[in-house]
């Protein structure tokens, strides 16, 4: 990697270590892991109860689930199999932008244009087995309370309060961490599911630590339990390998008579009859369309941007846009509302400088070693104002990480990517990622056509809500505290400024200058929710209104997002997707 020293050998090394997996790939050298699929002429024969659309984050559990309690289900997903660069945590970065990701184009706002390579964000969806769990960067984080009391509020339902929630996280859940098992915070984690939750161990975290408690903040054991506010050491989807929905439920020993599987097969429509029923789905194979049915439910798990687009296609909508799109209504909804994401901004510290050399990396470790902080401003609040990814990196070659994931994740433009790398180069380094746990914003999805190989239009409309913006202002001016502490002035500590150029006329810490910093490095964080929310699109047990023997699984139905990482809460929502499922057998 020596040869990378800026933004352009960067994306050069990115994308020939990505061909030369893409080769691997073709060699289908992991396919012997996972569940082999269905003949597809016997699934057009087939009679199922159920028919799951997404094998992702919550539908391979759905299906999984429905299974193991002996229905008959059909579980069809338009990916393939995860190769290779999903099974190691330390090649996580290079599932982006690749053929199992959807790359989903986000709309941006004028004011980012000269920060960004191109005018536009990109929300990153798995289309694999696991779907986004196989391509997620693994840290487990469930949310607080005050979280699922606003889902409670949503969905009128009782059912969805952290209390009732709780035995549905920890259905999934293996916690491997010893400290963890032998404290008290052991009641808050599953012992015996099918995946493996580890804590990150390595000793750099404890300076971050020490800073915390400097400046008055509490360190905390386990935050994925009672505890709203505090710092703790991340807690991660991985030993050795990845551990995704795919591994939990979807691997070849999960091989059932029950469930068929169909890959690289994408749904097109949901069937509805006369009475607004769902009785099946239509699907497109190889070029050749199929039908399916399903005698009980259709199930959509196909994420927070494709299950309202084939509901929209389906005729299940707001109805004044099918209509413009020449789509018969049958429901008017307000699909595709009340899309949001998290918005984060990147922080980062240049260290030290280091005389060690990055050593051969071992992709079974998460490639950063990560904390999380949920901080509150006023320290005597229950409840966190924002919420803190710190990742540090060491080594003289430090820059590079951190550049790639720049350029991948965020698509900077090579000038904002060039000075940090310049300025961090041959320096331990601490990146810091500051997200509003609340935001106000809303967004849309809709349709672009009537035709289901169309991507979706996706207004994010991010930081259209003044307040969005107030608060991170906030958030910022609060979290670089931290250079003003002891150790960090002890680390020899510098706050990298790469948009001088555009924001150097402010006073570098002012109001002025973050608001400047803010619309410049604002990304949203790949955690979508919103767009068949609980309430308007779905009712509490998950039920699409106005229409029988369909429901939506997934982040999609989450109405208000969490304070974190929609991974576990959709985890959470497909094994109470599939209790409720089974309890109305």
């Amino acid at each position: 990697m020596e040869h990378i020293t800026n933004a352009a050998s960067s994306d050069a090394y990115t994308s020939s270590v990505q061909n030369a997996l893409s080769v691997l790939t073709t060699l289908h050298i992991t396919s012997y892991m996972w569940m082999p699929e269905t003949d597809v002429k016997d699934s057009v024969d087939a009679e199922y109860e159920y028919i799951v659309v997404g094998a992702g984050t919550a539908g391979a559990i759905v299906a999984g689930r429905l299974a193991q309690s002996q229905a008959r289900v059909l579980l069809i997903e338009a990916g393939g199999d995860p190769p290779i660069e999903t099974i190691y945590p330390g090649l996580a970065l290079y599932t982006r932008w690749s053929e199992i990701d959807y790359n989903f184009t986000v709309s941006s706002q004028p004011y980012h244009h000269d920060c960004l390579e191109e005018p536009y964000f990109t929300l990153h969806a798995g289309k694999v087995l696991g779907g986004s769990s196989t391509i997620s960067i693994m840290l487990y984080e469930r949310g607080n309370k005050q979280d699922f009391q606003r889902w409670v509020t949503a969905s009128n339902d009782d059912s969805w309060s952290w209390e009732n929630v709780l035995k549905y996280f920890k259905r999934t859940e293996k916690m491997e961490d010893q400290a963890i098992l032998n404290s008290p915070y052991r009641q808050y984690h599953g012992l015996d599911g099918p995946l493996i939750v580890t804590r990150e161990t390595r000793m750099e975290v404890d300076a971050y630590h020490s800073i915390v408690q400097q400046l008055g903040g509490k360190v905390i054991l386990d935050l994925n339990s009672n505890e709203t506010v505090g710092y703790s050491r991340a807690q991660y989807t991985l030993k050795d390998y990845r551990q995704s929905t795919a591994t939990a439920f979807l691997k070849a020993s999960d091989t059932s008579t029950y469930l068929h599987l169909l890959k690289n097969t994408e749904v097109t429509k949901i069937i509805l009859d006369d009475n607004n029923r769902a009785v099946g789905v239509k699907a497109k194979r190889n070029n050749k369309m199929y039908t399916f049915n399903a005698s009980k439910e259709v199930i959509l798990s196909a994420g927070v941007i494709n299950s309202p687009k084939l509901l929209m296609l389906s005729g299940i909508g707001p109805k004044e846009h099918l209509e413009c799109k020449g789509i018969e209504v049958k429901v008017d909804l307000p699909v595709g509302k009340n899309y949001h994401d998290h918005i984060g901004v990147v922080i980062a510290h240049r260290l030290q400088k280091s005389n060690e050399t990055l050593t051969q990396v071992d992709v079974r470790e998460y490639p950063t070693t990560a904390i999380i902080g949920y901080v509150a401003i006023n320290e005597s609040k229950k409840y966190p104002d924002y919420v803190l990814s710190g990742h540090f990196v060491y080594g003289k070659d430090a820059a590079k990480l951190p550049l790639q994931e720049n350029a991948f994740y965020d698509r900077y433009r090579s000038c904002i990517r060039n000075t940090l790398y310049r300025e961090s180069k041959r320096h331990n380094m601490l990146y810091a990622f500051i997200s509003n746990p609340t935001p106000l914003s809303r967004g849309t999805v809709t349709l672009r056509s009537s035709h289901y190989k169309d991507q979706p239009v996706i207004d994010g409309n991010f930081c259209s809500v003044e307040v969005d913006l107030e608060h991170h202002i906030d958030f910022l001016q609060h979290y670089t505290r931290v250079q003003n502490t002891e150790i960090f002035m002890q680390l020899g500590s510098k706050l990298l400024n790469p948009i001088e150029k555009k924001c150097g006329k402010y006073e570098m810490g002012s109001r002025k200058f973050w608001r400047c910093y803010i619309m410049c490095m604002m990304s949203p964080r790949n955690h979508a929710v919103g767009t068949c929310a609980m309430g308007s699109v779905v009712d509490s047990k998950l039920r699409v209104l106005g229409v029988q023997g369909l429901r939506v699984a997934d982040a999609s139905i989450i109405p208000v997002i969490p304070s974190v990482g929609t991974y576990a809460p959709t985890m959470m929502i497909g094994e109470k997707a599939a209790s409720m499922l089974i309890e109305d057998m």
